[in-house]
C-alpha cells in the first residue's frame, strides 16, 4: 500500500520528502479496509484521521472488537429477516395473482348468464359450448360434462359469488403482507447501522413479537432505553437508530413543541430538536442525522420532512416506529458521516 502511494505522489514530492512525512509524522488515518501514518492520497476516498498514532490504533482495534461483538448479536437475525422477507414477497406475488383472478369475476357471472340462452338447459355431457349472447356475440365456454347445462350456469353462479366475498379477504391479506415486509426490511435496515446494543434491541423487539423465540432464563428488569445526543450550540439534536429507541424518543421523551425529523420515504432515524424556533444551520444538521442514519444514506440530495412533535402520530396498529406526519416542510441533503 506504501509502494502504491508513494508512486502515485512521485508526480508532485520528492521521494525524500516523503519518507521525511512518514519519519516525522504523528497523525493516523483510517480508511474503510487500510490504515497508515500518512494520507493515502491515491484511494482517493474518505478517512478518519487522529493526531495520535496510539489513539488511532485503540479507535481501530475498538471497531474491530465492536464489529466482531455486533456480528455475534446480528448474524442470526439477518438469516432470520432474510428468510422472512423470502417469505412474504412469494406470499404476496402468489396473492396479488389471487387478486387479478378475483378480480375477473365479471367474465363468470357473464358466463352464467349467456348459458340460459341455451336451448336445451338439462342437456349433460357437453365440454364446451359456443353461445350468441344478447348482444350477438359468440361466447366460448367450458363446461363440466358430468353436469346439465343449467348446473353450469350455477356453477359459474357460485364462482362469481365466492370470488366477490374473497377479493375483500385477499386485499386485506395483501395489506397485512406488504406491513410485514416493510416492516423486515425496515429492522434489516436498521441492523446494518446497529451498535451492539441496537442489535440486543432489535433482538428483543423481534421476541416480543413472537417472531423469535424468547430466552427461558428469567426476565431481568426492563432495561433503560438509551438514545444517541449532540449538544449543537444552543441545541440538543436527539435521535433513535431502531424501533424501540425511535417510539421511545417521539411519543415519551420529546416534548410536543420539539422539533421532528425523519427522511422522507426511506426507514430511517427519527431525530428531535429541543426546540420550535430553529435556525437553518441546526435544521440541515438534524436533517443530515436523519438522512445519514436512513436507507437513503448513500442517495444524495435525500428529501427530510420535519414538523412539530406534536403533528406526529402513531399509526393505528402499526408496529413501534411507524408514525404519520401533518404540517410538515421539507429539505434535501446529501449526507454526510
Amino acid at each position: 500500500i506504501l509502494e502504491k502511494e508513494v508512486r502515485y505522489r512521485l508526480d508532485n514530492q520528492s521521494f525524500k520528502e516523503i519518507m521525511a512525512e512518514i519519519e516525522t509524522s504523528e497523525k493516523f488515518y483510517i480508511y474503510d479496509n487500510e490504515y497508515h501514518i500518512i494520507e493515502l492520497k491515491h484511494l482517493n476516498s474518505p478517512y478518519k484521521v487522529f493526531n495520535d498514532i496510539s489513539e488511532g490504533f485503540d479507535y481501530l482495534y475498538y471497531q474491530k472488537s465492536q464489529e466482531e461483538r455486533i456480528k455475534s448479536v446480528t448474524d442470526d437475525i439477518f438469516k432470520f429477516i432474510k428468510r422472512q422477507l423470502k417469505h412474504y414477497n412469494t406470499k404476496l406475488d402468489k396473492l396479488k395473482k389471487s387478486l387479478y383472478e378475483a378480480e375477473n369475476l365479471e367474465e363468470d357471472k357473464t358466463k352464467a348468464d349467456t348459458l340460459y340462452i341455451y336451448n336445451d338447459l338439462d342437456k349433460k355431457g357437453l365440454k364446451e359450448v359456443d353461445i350468441e349472447d344478447y348482444e350477438g356475440n359468440i361466447v366460448h365456454i367450458a363446461l363440466d360434462p358430468k353436469l346439465t347445462v343449467k348446473q353450469n350456469a350455477n356453477k359459474y353462479y357460485q364462482i362469481y359469488a365466492k370470488k366477490r366475498k374473497g377479493i375483500n379477504y385477499i386485499k386485506e391479506q395483501i395489506e397485512i403482507c406488504e406491513g410485514e415486509i416493510n416492516y423486515f426490511t425496515a429492522i434489516s435496515e436498521q441492523l446494518s447501522m446497529a451498535s451492539y446494543q441496537d442489535g440486543l434491541q432489535i433482538k428483543e423487539e423481534l421476541m416480543s413479537y413472537g417472531y423469535l423465540k424468547k430466552n427461558k432464563a428469567p426476565q431481568k428488569k426492563k432495561k433503560k432505553i438509551n438514545l444517541y445526543q449532540i449538544k449543537y450550540g444552543e441545541y440538543t439534536i436527539t435521535w433513535g437508530k431502531n424501533n424501540l429507541q425511535n417510539n421511545f424518543l417521539t411519543f415519551e421523551y420529546a416534548r410536543n413543541n420539539y422539533t421532528f425529523f425523519h427522511a422522507k420515504d426511506y426507514h430511517g432515524a427519527h431525530v428531535a430538536v429541543n426546540s420550535d424556533r430553529l435556525n437553518e444551520e441546526v435544521i440541515r444538521m438534524a436533517a443530515n442525522i436523519a438522512a445519514y442514519y436512513s436507507s437513503g444514506r448513500l442517495s444524495s440530495s435525500v428529501p427530510v420532512d420535519y414538523c412539530l412533535i406534536k403533528d406526529v402520530k402513531k399509526i393505528k396498529g402499526a408496529k413501534p416506529g411507524f408514525v404519520s406526519i401533518r404540517n410538515q416542510k421539507t429539505i434535501y441533503i446529501d449526507p454526510e458521516e
